[in-house]
C-alpha cells in the first residue's frame, strides 16, 4: 500500500500541513499559533468548499433560471465568479488563450504575470483583480516592480505571491478586496453607460434643436 503521507505530499505540496513535514503522531508537540493556523485553515477551506458546492449544485440544477433568481443564490455565484483569480492557478489559465510564451519577442511570461498577481484580459493586457491595474505586458520589462508601483494594491503590500505562506485571514483580506474591487468596476461600467447615453442623448438635442431651428429667407419679399 502507498504511503498516505507521500501521496499527500505529492498531490499537494503546498498544503500547510505538508509544509511543516510530517508530524509525529502527538498533535501537543506543535506550537500553540501551528495548531491555531491548521485549524482556521481546515474551517476556511470547508466554509469555502461548501460554498462551491451549493453553486455547483445551483448551476446543475433544472430549476436553475429559476434559482438565479433568488437573492441568496445570484450573490453565491457572483462571489464565485468575482473571487475566481485570487488564486495563481486559475490567474495561469486565463493566459492560455493568449499564447504569450510562444511569442519569443516578450520578455514577459504567462507564470511570471500570474505570479505577479496579474490576469489575461485581452490582446497584450493583464488587469490586477485586487487593484484593478491594467498593464501593457508587451512594454514593460518586470511586471513585478511595474506592480509594485501601485503602493495602495493589498497583493503589493502583502508582498507574499506563495498562497501557502498566506494566513487564513490574509486570504479572505485578499478575497473581499476583490469582491470589493468588482463591485467598483461594475459601477464604473454603468457610469461610463450613462455618460455614453447623456452623450448620445444631447447630441440628438442639439441635431433637433438645429432641424427646429426658424430657418432665415434667402428672399427679400418673404414675410417670414
Amino acid at each position: 500500500m502507498d504511503d498516505p503521507w507521500q501521496m499527500h505530499a505529492e498531490n499537494s505540496p503546498n498544503c500547510e500541513y505538508v509544509l511543516l513535514g510530517k508530524p509525529d503522531e502527538d498533535v501537543n508537540a506543535l506550537p500553540f499559533r501551528t495548531v491555531v493556523n491548521l485549524a482556521l485553515r481546515c474551517a476556511t477551506f470547508s466554509k469555502y468548499d461548501n460554498i462551491l458546492e451549493d453553486i455547483r449544485i445551483l448551476e446543475e440544477s433544472e430549476r436553475e433560471n429559476a434559482l438565479y433568481r433568488d437573492p441568496y443564490s445570484r450573490s453565491l455565484i457572483e462571489f464565485r465568479n468575482a473571487t475566481k483569480f485570487l488564486t495563481y492557478e486559475h490567474r495561469l489559465e486565463s493566459f492560455e488563450s493568449a499564447k504569450i510564451d510562444q511569442k519569443k519577442v516578450l520578455k514577459a511570461t504567462s507564470k511570471k504575470l500570474a505570479a505577479s498577481g496579474f490576469y489575461f484580459t485581452s490582446k497584450t493586457f493583464a488587469t490586477c483583480p485586487f487593484c484593478l491595474l491594467s498593464i501593457d505586458f508587451q512594454e514593460i520589462d518586470d511586471e513585478w516592480k511595474e506592480h509594485q508601483k501601485n503602493v495602495e494594491c493589498d497583493f503589493v503590500k502583502l508582498d507574499k505571491k506563495e498562497e501557502s505562506e498566506w494566513t487564513p485571514e490574509e486570504a479572505m483580506m485578499l478575497a473581499s478586496r476583490m469582491w470589493v474591487m468588482h463591485k467598483y468596476a461594475s459601477g464604473l461600467k454603468l457610469v461610463a453607460e450613462f455618460e455614453k447615453k447623456e452623450k448620445e442623448y444631447y447630441e440628438f438635442g442639439e441635431r433637433v434643436n438645429r432641424m427646429m431651428a426658424k430657418p432665415k429667407c434667402s428672399t427679400r419679399r418673404c414675410s417670414i
